[in-house]
């Protein structure tokens, strides 16, 4: 029964002065098209394609007919119907900024294997992480030069050094080798303490003078490190380079010096005025007997970096840059400290 016509129906038996049989079924059909009133509308008006659907013109004049109104009627079908439905987005209030969908607990994709499971992956900056300056460029205009030495050094290395320094770490055991290492430590005593004393590092000049008198008289000249082992006093590590670097004297190009390996145009000057205040240069009566000191010094030093420079060459794609660019963080961390 089309729900206008059940209307009409229910409007003529109310005018009725008594039931008749049959009344109490008519009132049940009535109910009945009543509560199927707004699913049948709501169809006809959506459903625009379909032959029985009406307009909305003709369903406001067929109520009117009826001597009802539409919002009265609404009103009765479905309570509270003219009341503003919430929106389902909120806009903000005035003067507050809207509130970032990242921040929300919801927001981050639960089927993501690598979504932030607390949801602050917004903040991207730790405010507690302590910013490390950044290490300034090193400049290597005679790179070629600077290969070609590389490849010499690397030669000599490999034919020379290398198989010499494997016999004597075979050969020779690693305490009498470290023993060695703290002689020749001790021997730089005098360029650490003028390169505290430039800097004004009193304290870390202070241990270096503690040092050598401790290992020298207690340690078999030197050879022992009785300082270090058995009081905690940890050496120090200076040099002349490091002191022109603390007074803000660049670095200069990079340059690979023959035999002595990575430097700078400014650590160069350092190496020659170390090598000035080493008590050796004194007390050597020749060259010859220099260079067989030097030998030993870096023949001992090779024995304790073999395995380290052959995973270097396996592991660098290419080992002149990784051997400058470690060479260049490491001087740099050396004078901030």
């Amino acid at each position: 029964m089309h729900p206008v016509s059940a209307i009409r129906s229910f409007q003529k038996n109310q005018a009725a002065p008594a039931a008749k049989p049959g009344h109490g079924l008519r009132v049940l059909t009535v109910l009945a098209a009543l509560l199927m009133f707004p699913v049948a509308s709501q169809a006809a008006l959506y459903d625009r394609e379909s032959d029985t659907a009406f307009s909305t013109d003709r369903f406001r004049v067929e109520i009117q007919e009826l001597g009802g109104s539409l919002p009265v009627l609404a009103q009765t079908i479905v309570p509270n119907a003219d009341e503003t439905q919430p929106s389902l987005e909120e806009e903000a209030p005035a003067g507050e900024e809207p509130i970032d969908p990242r921040l929300l607990d919801d927001a981050a994709p639960t089927d993501d294997p690598f979504a932030d499971p607390f949801g602050d992956a917004v903040y991207e900056e730790d405010p507690f992480e302590k910013k490390q300056p950044d290490i300034p460029p090193l400049s290597d205009p005679f790179e070629g030069f600077n290969r070609s030495m590389y490849t010499f050094n690397d030669t000599v290395y490999e034919y020379g050094l290398r198989p010499v320094g494997e016999v004597f770490r075979d050969y020779v055991g690693e305490e009498f080798r470290i023993a060695l290492r703290n002689l020749y430590n001790v021997l730089l005593a005098p360029a650490k303490l003028v390169s505290c004393i430039v800097q004004g590092k009193w304290k870390k000049g202070g241990i270096v003078l503690l040092r050598t008198v401790m290992n020298v008289t207690f340690g078999w000249g030197g050879m022992l490190d009785v300082a270090g082992q058995e009081y905690g006093i940890e050496a120090v590590d200076e040099d002349f380079g490091q002191a022109l670097g603390f007074h803000h004297i660049g670095s200069g190009p990079y340059i690979m010096l023959p035999f002595f390996g990575p430097s700078t145009a400014r650590d160069t000057v350092g190496l020659a005025v170390d090598s000035v205040l080493n008590p050796l240069f004194w007390l050597i009566p020749n060259a010859t007997v220099g260079a067989g000191v030097t030998t030993g010094k870096v023949v001992n030093e090779t024995s304790f970096i073999i395995d380290d420079k052959k995973a270097l060459d396996e592991s660098a794609i290419d080992p002149y840059e990784s051997v400058r660019d470690f060479y260049h963080q490491i001087r740099v961390r050396k004078i901030r400290e």
